[in-house]
């Protein structure tokens, strides 16, 4: 089965981007055990030639005896191995699903995307971001057409997952008996049952405040929250990162997004009492040694996202604490 060219550019599918009569095709051959193979078309954009039209394939199954979601994508003869996008959907019936790319510009393209490892993609790599015209959407296409098509597909199928709901349902005791905790307590099934003990855990106030602006990040004493003075020192590691696709912005972390430790691109003001100890290409190690004080670190991209996190170690002998 093939895709209408176009149903990239909505990301909630529906059966106009398939032929008539197709949907019903493919949900008898997944309802009848079968796995379906499905053609996807899309464009990629070099900024230096014209546009290539290209594609990829996708195939899907509903195995019976599937304990978890397997998934795999595959450029050429290379595996991508830890690029998960219908993990990410734990709403959709679980399925086995492999997404294949074998045309030549479609690979050269998701070639530049791949981070050094080759394990991930990463839509803010330069050479693709160098070469090519709105990247992001091409690479979204192919991550994203499993979960899409699943959404589609598996829509008002009868299949049920038996084991959905198991943990919200009593287990047999040793007697064969089943217990039963009544909301108030109680007796239920021959047995005393004690309704459980709930703490509640009082709301602790962050004594930061992380401030994200177009090009620069700012940290500050959070009100009443902040620190007193015989709480500090304080040591702080503030870590940053443009915020990505579908992924952990900060394992997504790439050299060539920036480089804190070259010090004419990032300049950083203190004012109050705050010292940097340490810079780091996206970490910056800084201690705080007066309730009143500020740290600004700017020369960032203000067409990306910034995204922060602060961890820091308070002067007693405690955990580290960490907000984001």
């Amino acid at each position: 089965m093939e895709m209408k060219p176009g149903w990239d550019k909505n990301p909630l599918l529906d059966e106009s981007a398939l032929p008539n009569g197709a949907l019903e095709q493919l949900r008898d051959n997944l309802d009848g055990g079968k796995f379906i193979s499905i053609r996807c078309p899309v464009n990629v954009r070099p900024k230096r030639n014209a546009l290539v039209q290209t594609w990829f394939d996708v195939y899907i199954e509903f195995p019976e005896d599937l304990e978890h979601v397997e998934e795999a994508y595959i450029r050429g003869d290379l595996l991508i191995g830890s690029e998960r996008k219908l993990a990410e959907h734990p709403y959709l019936q679980k399925a086995r699903a492999l997404t294949v790319i074998e045309h030549d510009e479609l690979s050269a393209f998701l070639a530049d995307a791949e981070e050094p490892n080759h394990l991930k993609w990463n839509g803010s790599r330069p050479r693709l971001v160098e070469d090519y015209s709105n990247p992001r959407a091409t690479l979204t296409a192919v991550r994203n057409a499993v979960p899409r098509l699943l959404a589609l597909i598996s829509k008002n199928m009868l299949n049920r997952d038996v084991k959905a709901l198991v943990k919200y349902f009593t287990r047999p005791t040793g007697d064969g008996r089943t217990s039963r905790r009544s909301a108030g307590g109680g007796t239920s099934g021959g047995q005393t049952v004690e309704p459980p003990t709930v703490v509640i855990p009082p709301v602790v106030r962050k004594p930061f405040l992380i401030a994200t602006e177009t090009d620069k990040v700012r940290i500050l004493p959070n009100g009443t929250a902040r620190l007193k003075a015989g709480d500090l020192p304080v040591l702080c590691n503030l870590e940053l990162a443009y915020e990505g696709l579908d992924q952990d912005p900060f394992k997504a972390y790439d050299p060539f997004d920036f480089d804190l430790t070259n010090e004419d691109s990032h300049d950083i003001t203190l004012s109050g009492g705050v010292t940097v100890n340490e810079r780091m290409p996206n970490h910056v190690q800084f201690e705080v040694t007066n309730p009143e004080f500020s740290l600004e670190i700017s020369g960032f991209d203000p067409n990306i996202r910034l995204k922060a996190r602060l961890d820091y170690t308070e002067r007693s002998d405690g955990a580290t604490v960490s907000e984001e």
